[in-house]
């Protein structure tokens, strides 16, 4: 059995030069779900890894993580399965390929996965819940569909935590000449010392050099350890400590800032879910409430706007509810 394993999974070379991942695509049918999800070695059997931005019914699901779209369905064993590699140097010695149930195509990798929503990218283009690979039974990455992939890192990581944890400080950042820079922040996030235009230098010591950077490893702070941030503010270094918090929104989910209490808007902003433990200010919302201001400013139906504007001192918000408009201070 295992020696006739490894003739389906050798790749042969055509007469033209070119590689031919045909056999990968025989092996991919045998180790995925028909409706997608894939077999890998580091699960149970019976257990396919899947990602979706909406959640699937097509299998039992087990483990989820919307944050990312990543979930763990459980269904009749495959005959086949795949070992998750890591895409480093070794890896892309031997040419990629983009491998589904109806084609296998040699590509090559454009860019590397720069965030949980920001996927690595190859020339050619995958099937959701396709394969990438070089060798046939090993895999590289997972199909987001379009030329997009999730690295196994972070397929890594989502298989070793137990329930969906991304620790949080409490700020959103941008890029400015290569400065990262506090665009907004939390002004529920408990004592946050950040103001908007901090640039962030290190955390726990450790410089940051990108939005990836920042982005992997504050996801990566335990909840309520103390992490130390280097900033510059005013052309003046400083370092802030604070307790690590966890994200309520963000990546595949909205983030408004306003999830932290169970909040949740519709396009509208209208409110479609509200929690039962509200600070003072907000507990004056109810569900059906449209928010059209914050401190003046229409946020127009976006997310990003209305994380910047909530990212004042001072808050204060224009509520319409059942034909009336009012106030609402909130902090």
């Amino acid at each position: 059995m295992f020696h006739k394993a490894l003739i389906i999974l050798l790749v042969f070379l055509n007469g033209l030069g070119a590689y031919d991942f045909k056999h990968c695509q025989a092996f991919f049918k045998k180790a995925s779900l028909q409706n997608g999800g894939v077999a890998l070695k580091e699960l149970p059997k019976g257990v396919y890894l899947y990602y979706s931005k909406t959640y699937p019914k097509h299998a039992k699901v087990i483990k989820s993580d919307p944050f990312v779209g990543l979930y763990l369905l459980q269904s009749a064993p495959s005959e086949y399965f795949y070992t998750l590699r890591d895409l480093d140097k070794d890896a892309l010695i031997r040419p990629m390929a983009s491998i589904g149930d109806k084609e296998a195509l040699e590509t090559r990798l454009l860019s590397k996965q720069k965030g949980y929503e920001r996927y690595a990218q190859i020339s050619q283009k995958i099937q959701k819940n396709g394969v990438i690979s070089n060798i046939c039974y090993q895999m590289l990455g997972l199909g987001v569909g379009g030329n997009g992939f999730i690295e196994t890192k972070f397929i890594k990581r989502f298989l070793n935590q137990q329930e969906p944890y991304y620790g949080d400080i409490g700020v959103r950042l941008e890029e400015d000449n290569k400065r990262l820079v506090v665009a907004q922040f939390d002004p529920f996030f408990p004592k946050n010392p950040f103001l908007k235009n901090d640039e962030i230098l290190a955390i726990n010591h450790q410089k940051i050099r990108s939005l990836a950077e920042f982005e992997w490893v504050v996801s990566n702070l335990k909840y309520q350890s103390l992490a130390k941030v280097s900033i510059k503010r005013n052309h003046k270094i400083k370092e802030v400590t604070l307790k690590v918090n966890k994200r309520y929104g963000g990546f595949l989910l909205k983030d408004t800032f306003l999830e932290r209490y169970g909040i949740a808007l519709d396009k509208r902003f209208i409110i479609a879910k509200i929690g039962s433990h509200l600070p003072k200010g907000l507990d004056f919302l109810k569900l059906g409430d449209r928010i059209l201001w914050v401190n003046r400013k229409n946020v127009a139906s976006n997310p990003k706007a209305l994380r910047e504007a909530l990212s004042a001192p001072k808050i204060e918000l224009l509520v319409w509810r059942k034909g009336f408009e009012f106030y609402i201070k909130v902090r």
